[in-house]
């Protein structure tokens, strides 16, 4: 059996990465340690291993748990700042955070928690 190479995202993030999802191709961003999914463009992974931004991952790294948990899944696509909050609280909970929790935040707390990445200093 053919295995499919897996890209782990090495930089603290990468940007604009084309995804396909049940809505068709949406622009996604992906965080340090997360998986690109499979329908990530050939061409675009290319350019990322170029530029140092992701690595392969051989199949053995991939079920490190750690990162399953972290890793975008077909379960949990991408949401960005337009997301409703049924779409933020449904990626919640793909993620494996507690639906009792997410239902009390409001839609600007479950964007802030899963949409913007306030700068480190």
């Amino acid at each position: 059996m053919i295995m499919a190479t897996t890209y782990q995202v090495v930089a603290p993030c990468v940007t604009n990465v084309p995804v396909s999802t049940g809505q068709g191709t949406q622009m996604a961003t992906f965080y340090t340690n997360h998986l690109l999914p499979p329908s990530v463009p050939a061409d675009r992974i290319k350019h990322l291993l170029s530029l140092g931004l992701i690595k392969a991952v051989e199949p053995a790294e991939e079920a490190k748990p750690s990162e399953a948990v972290e890793a975008a899944s077909p379960a949990a696509p991408p949401v960005t700042a337009r997301s409703s909050k049924a779409e933020l609280l449904a990626y919640g909970v793909a993620r494996g955070d507690d639906a009792a929790e997410l239902e009390k935040a409001t839609r600007e707390q479950l964007l802030a928690r899963y949409v913007s990445k306030p700068d480190k200093q």
